[in-house]
């Protein structure tokens, strides 16, 4: 896990944002909190997968698999953020 342990949503939305731009290869100023991961980004499901697997290692916590990913259906990044931010709350429990 990381020791540079962020919790505020701002902190967390920005490091999404980096893994999404690093993950995709496109430049940072590419991704923003409304960007659409399928709309804007074109984001397919390995491409997710990879961006899943870089979150659980930037923040030392478990993702929603495949089909609990699908039912929520993050459009944007703003709710990808949500569910990070979720199991992040349910690592402290």
């Amino acid at each position: 896990m990381n020791t540079d342990t962020i919790t505020d949503r701002e902190s967390v939305a920005s490091a999404v944002c980096d893994i999404i731009a690093e993950t995709l290869n496109i430049p940072r100023a590419a991704v923003g909190k409304d960007t659409g991961l399928d709309s804007d980004l074109g984001i397919d499901s390995m491409a997710l997968i990879e961006t899943q697997v870089a979150i659980e290692e930037r923040f030392g916590i478990t993702m929603l698999d495949v089909d609990e990913m699908e039912a929520r259906e993050p459009k944007t990044v703003d709710d990808l953020v949500d569910v990070v931010l979720e199991q992040m709350a349910a690592v402290k429990h």
